[in-house]
């Protein structure tokens, strides 16, 4: 039986994975790197965007269900959230309306330019921002822990194999 001695192609394994740990927990500190404000605008309007189609997909199932007089106690529910009457028409305008709010141009802007101004207030008062812009926010944070910890990995991959040549 041919001795193992953790040797891996020259390398020695323990060395790499120790500098990769080691690298990736250092990158992990990515997470409280600065963001930039174009990235949290746009980041903040990806969130709203995908919360309006969401509800939009909610009402639409509602409007099905109370179309058809079978309404249930989710949809009920998801109405009362958005303010809104168990009534087909008033369900189909709401959905126009928050459709026309991330899709029309003019809105979207406004949108935009809401989120760029409360930026600084959002940085250093967290209460101050909503469920959209906090998930905005939370979202970059951890892309950059992410992107930080891969990144710390694979550099301290390359300084592990390059400190156990054989």
């Amino acid at each position: 039986m041919e001795y193992y001695d953790n040797k891996c192609g020259g390398f020695s394994s323990k060395k790499i994975i120790g500098n990769a740990i080691i690298g990736s927990t250092i990158g992990m500190a990515a997470y409280h790197l600065p963001i930039s404000k174009n990235a949290f605008v746009e980041e903040a309007f990806d969130v709203t965007k995908k919360s309006a189609e969401k509800d939009i997909l909610d009402l639409k199932q509602a409007a099905k269900e109370v179309k058809d007089a079978n309404i249930s106690e989710d949809s009920k529910l998801i109405l009362q959230r958005l303010s809104v009457s168990e009534s087909y028409d008033a369900i189909i305008n709401k959905c126009k309306n928050l459709f026309n709010s991330v899709n029309d141009s003019d809105k979207v802007k406004a949108l935009k330019k809401d989120f760029a101004d409360g930026f600084k207030e959002f940085k250093k008062n967290a209460s101050s921002m909503d469920k959209n812009t906090a998930q905005a926010m939370n979202n970059l944070k951890w892309n950059h822990f992410t992107w930080g910890m891969i990144i710390g990995a694979c550099i301290g991959i390359g300084t592990g194999m390059f400190n156990s040549r054989d």
